[in-house]
């Protein structure tokens, strides 16, 4: 699901939902990208049944909390994506060291309908981020933004 642009008129609900969306995604490129920085199965196509590719992927992250907890130099400083303390994303080093002998490959561009019933997905889980499950938190950076340029 693609985030949404910067322009438009609900600026501050769309800020939400590409924080809420990203922070998601954001864990999942991070995991992917240490496991293949880690082992380089998951650095290629994975050829197999999707059963054992999800007992493979479960024994990976097995593996890498048990190495997590009981080796400290398993995962050295910075290999992870990180914020800083305004909410900037700092790239981790996995994703250069194994940007040439990877499965991330770009998407395929959606088809027309694809991309409408997305459009529409999009806008319901924006609409619920910022209604429903709005959390009291997620407006404070952007308080914070907006008075700052007040001044």
């Amino acid at each position: 699901m693609c985030p949404f642009s910067g322009r438009g008129n609900s600026f501050l609900d769309h800020k939400i939902f590409n924080d809420r969306m990203g922070q998601p995604r954001r864990y999942i490129e991070n995991i992917f990208g240490i496991l293949g920085n880690r082992w380089r199965i998951f650095r290629k196509a994975i050829l197999i049944q999707p059963i054992f590719l999800i007992n493979l992927v479960k024994a990976a992250c097995c593996l890498h909390n048990w190495l997590r907890m009981t080796d400290q130099d398993y995962i050295p400083e910075g290999l992870a994506d990180r914020e800083d303390q305004v909410g900037q994303i700092i790239p981790g080093r996995w994703r250069g060291e194994s940007q040439d002998d990877t499965a991330f490959a770009p998407l395929q561009h959606a088809t027309r309908s694809v991309a409408r019933e997305a459009f529409e997905i999009r806008q319901r889980f924006c609409n619920l981020f910022n209604t429903s499950l709005a959390v009291p938190r997620q407006y404070d950076r952007y308080i914070q933004i907006l008075n700052n340029e007040n001044f």
